[in-house]
């Protein structure tokens, strides 16, 4: 079995396939040259015909004899533009064959339409010329036919030649795809190396600050103002309905609240947290607010009933009653002392400032690398299905060229 480079492969096909198709290629040309005599033969019937029609006309005939002539005139400058509208190339390729094959056959059914309806105004004038051009198209018309006939039996095995080139082109396209895409897989396993060494860099460096003492006290700080935060919501949660509905019933004037306590009822249900943590201790503003609620639910003005009125009622209670909530706030208001009173040092100021950015960086690798895979997942599903065409395509070829030369070779990529 013989080895042949993907890249020297065409050469080595037209090479083979030289011999075989040397008498297929002489023909073609043969062919091209009859093709070309016989249009050259059309348009100069046609220029005579021309002529002498000209001359005709310019002798003013009367009757028949001028519109005769007239009529040639028409028809010969007509098939000459068709004829040279034609171009004729002396590449020998099935696709060329079958492109002159059909303008010659395009041309031949348009003179056959103008001729049909000229033809009767023309006779019995220019009778010798009008002949010379039905000859010279009759023998384009013989032309024609052999053309199709030697494109669509002779020419065959040319054609599998040139189809059997096409895909060799095609599979070094697939390769060079290839070879662009692995590239691509060697560049983005680079930038994700590079992504994880700098995200592992950032993340020391954060670890560190973070094990600073005010550092880790403020993180402290913050993990646990965060579960009072998730705490107050459950608390305040079965509230919040009666209390949207206690806002919506003071806005259209069915219940009635000073502005100030409106405002700070709008202030609890967009942030209960800061607004709570802010108040004074015993949460005053919003026992008032919850005084008004729980009058309106008694009242049946909040439209809140059966289980559901029970359940804000006995929350109502908690709060405003057996104050619930004044630990949690004191706990709050210390954590925000301390916090404020750390954050006032310009050394954890400074550090507080540094591990933001930094986090802020690391979620920009995260994203980063998250993308990063997401490419490299693409241009490993891409390598994967270029190699799976080009296997097929080079087992496909190499069947092929065994069969158009005889010898069993196989295709180096």
């Amino acid at each position: 079995m013989q080895e042949v480079p993907l890249d020297k492969l065409p050469a080595w096909l037209e090479f083979e396939t030289e011999k075989m198709l040397e008498p297929t290629r002489r023909r073609g040309q043969k062919l091209i040259r009859e093709a070309t005599l016989s249009l050259e033969g059309i348009r100069g019937a046609c220029l005579e015909l021309l002529t002498k029609s000209d001359e005709a006309l310019k002798k003013r005939a009367e009757g028949g004899a001028y519109r005769a002539a007239r009529s040639a005139n028409f028809l010969a400058k007509n098939i000459v533009k068709l004829v040279e509208e034609i171009k004729v190339s002396d590449e020998i390729s099935h696709s060329h064959l079958k492109e002159l094959c059909d303008n010659l056959g395009n041309l031949t059914a348009s003179v056959a339409g103008l001729r049909s309806q000229l033809a009767p105004q023309i006779s019995p004038w220019f009778i010798f010329d009008m002949l010379k051009v039905n000859r010279t198209i009759g023998k384009l018309e013989q032309t024609t036919l052999e053309i199709r006939d030697f494109t669509l039996k002779e020419y065959e095995p040319a054609k599998k030649v040139e189809q059997t080139l096409a895909e060799i082109k095609e599979l070094i396209e697939l390769k060079n795809q290839l070879t662009n895409f692995v590239n691509q897989r060697e560049e983005l396993e680079k930038q994700k190396d590079d992504t994880k060494a700098t995200t592992e860099k950032l993340q020391t460096t954060l670890s560190e600050i973070m094990r600073q003492d005010v550092i880790s006290e403020n993180a402290e700080i913050d993990k646990q103002l965060t579960s009072m935060r998730e705490k107050l919501y459950d608390d305040l949660r079965p509230l919040a309905k009666p209390l949207k509905k206690l806002l919506a019933s003071v806005r259209i004037g069915r219940y009635h609240l000073t502005l100030n306590y409106q405002n700070a009822l709008e202030e609890y249900l967009k942030s209960p947290f800061k607004v709570f943590s802010s108040e004074a201790d015993g949460y005053p503003i919003l026992k008032a607010i919850l005084l008004n609620a729980e009058h309106a639910l008694h009242e049946k003005k909040l439209e809140i009933k059966g289980k559901k009125l029970q359940k804000a009622l006995r929350q109502v209670d908690l709060v405003l009653h057996q104050n619930s909530l004044s630990q949690l706030q004191l706990e709050c208001k210390k954590l925000l002392s301390r916090r404020k009173e750390l954050l006032s040092q310009p050394e954890v100021s400074k550090l507080k400032q540094e591990s933001m950015h930094l986090e802020e960086e690391l979620e920009k690798l995260q994203k980063t690398m998250t993308t990063l895979n997401s490419d490299l997942s693409k241009v490993n599903s891409d390598i994967q299905n270029a190699e799976k065409r080009i296997n097929s395509s080079k087992s496909n070829l190499e069947k092929t060229i065994s069969n158009l030369t005889g010898k069993d070779i196989r295709i180096i990529i």
